[in-house]
């Protein structure tokens, strides 16, 4: 028997001990940990994994990240927003919302920490729809390779969005850009912020 049809079982006997997570060697299959709030996670960074986002966070700026301190429009002591390294199609300038602290994704990320990255994520789409123009904004939000996740450090896109964008026929057609392209718009989004 398969035994994915066990996990309800698997978390049930599981329940309120804590197990520390792991890596499967070949990474096809996912290992199975508890953390200490009872939540089944999966674990799919490997174990030399340098995190880009961890090292923006931290203010470092080398080649193993494309995030510069200029990227960057708000910080406080759970959260951090910058504007993305990628553009994707007609909507540059996508914002990110990650948190300080290293959590691979949403299934372990702490209800509080979450609470606060949408609160930050709906105040910065706000700020975002002023500074840009834009119609409306789309979140996305990424767990696992198999859908989607590349950076292995839980992070929340806020996309700009406009009538006939066609923005799902281009998310797969990233382009990496220059800090001097994003800072035109993390200028647009720190001086609508500091207005008000």
């Amino acid at each position: 028997m398969d035994h994915h049809n066990h996990l309800p079982c698997l978390a049930h006997n599981l329940l309120n001990k804590q197990v520390k997570s792991s890596y499967h060697k070949d990474r096809r299959e996912p290992v199975f940990g508890l953390i200490s709030y009872n939540l089944l996670m999966y674990n799919y960074a490997p174990p030399d994994y340098v995190c880009p986002i961890c090292l923006g966070v931290q203010g470092i700026e080398s080649d193993q990240t494309l995030i510069r301190q200029s990227d960057v429009v708000y910080k406080d002591d759970a959260v951090m927003v910058f504007v993305a390294s990628y553009f994707i199609g007609n909507n540059p300038g996508h914002l990110i919302v990650v948190p300080l602290q290293h959590f691979e994704h949403l299934y372990d990320l702490p209800d509080e920490v979450g609470a606060h990255i949408f609160s930050v994520a709906r105040t910065y789409s706000i700020i975002m729809r002023n500074a840009y123009g834009c119609e409306g904004v789309t979140t996305v939000q990424n767990n696992g390779p198999a859908a989607g996740q590349h950076a292995f450090h839980y992070h929340l896109h806020l996309f700009p969005r406009y009538l006939e964008d066609d923005i799902y026929a281009f998310m797969n057609a990233k382009r990496e850009t220059s800090p001097e392209e994003r800072l035109i718009f993390s200028e647009k989004i720190r001086k609508c912020d500091s207005s008000g």
